[in-house]
């Protein structure tokens, strides 16, 4: 699912030097991960990013699933560059090597892009959550999402789902995810949970299970996909379980406090 190409060096590439060369890019962004890993995202543009790793004979350059034209195209510039500072062989997965320039035409990404959305597509109809990592939020992909798009074909479908990709991780509110905790369950097995109130905005992502204060010492703890049954009005569920929820009126709160009630967990 992940696109992988591999440069042999002749000598090492001045990595100061590639991240200037990538900020000078309108919206171009970079982050070290550590371990030899850089990650360069356009800003607004980008919907998955992509990522160099430096190993001690190659550097690794890889595109992940549901990458789109504006990460193709900084892969392209990113290769460029450090071909240019190495002198190095570009190879393929298949270890076979590419002379190609630019890495990726446009045929090349539309190809990529297409067939990507359409395995998304029919792999979201039967899994419950396919979670896409973009350079700011994970973008949820499952059964809502695929009757989202189950009337789009080809183009149209990969327009309405990069724009989905877009939307999660640039065009929403950038509220805090609130509190999130690891705890035991009923059978003592480790779980994560996200603590809900009606005192702050927040980000709703896909947790093991959700807690919603009560204002006593005993939330009431449901799932996500219940949750999602009884929003407040002004809630919107973005994608399969990303929801944007800002503080609420007392009584769209107390509401969906007596919803949840029947299903509480603990």
């Amino acid at each position: 699912m992940s696109l992988v190409h591999h440069i042999i060096p002749k000598q090492q590439p001045d990595l100061n030097q590639l991240n200037q060369r990538v900020l000078a890019i309108d919206g171009a962004k970079y982050e070290n991960r550590g371990e030899g890993t850089f990650y360069y995202w356009i800003d607004g543009k980008s919907a998955r990013g992509m990522d160099i790793t430096m190993h001690e004979e190659s550097i690794e350059i890889r595109n992940t699933v549901l990458s789109n034209h504006s990460d193709y195209q900084l892969t392209n510039n990113v290769v460029e560059e450090l071909l240019a500072q190495t002198q190095g062989v570009l190879l393929n997965e298949d270890r076979e090597e590419v002379e190609k320039q630019p890495l990726l035409d446009d045929q090349d990404i539309t190809v990529k892009t297409l067939a990507d959305c359409e395995m998304i597509q029919i792999l979201s109809q039967q899994h419950e959550d396919i979670a896409i990592l973009g350079p700011k939020r994970k973008v949820h992909f499952g059964k809502r999402t695929h009757k989202m798009f189950k009337s789009f074909k080809g183009e149209t479908l990969k327009e309405k789902m990069f724009a989905l990709m877009l939307k999660v991780n640039y065009k929403i509110p950038n509220y805090a995810y609130g509190q999130v905790m690891q705890a035991e369950d009923q059978t003592g097995e480790k779980k994560i949970f996200q603590v809900l109130t009606n005192e702050t905005n927040c980000i709703v992502d896909k947790y093991d299970y959700i807690l919603l204060y009560t204002g006593t010492e005993n939330p009431i703890m449901i799932t996500n996909q219940l949750l999602n049954t009884m929003l407040p009005l002004n809630w919107e569920l973005v994608d399969e379980f990303t929801l944007v929820a800002p503080v609420t009126s007392r009584e769209e709160w107390n509401k969906l406090l007596r919803k949840a009630k029947p299903y509480n967990l603990l």
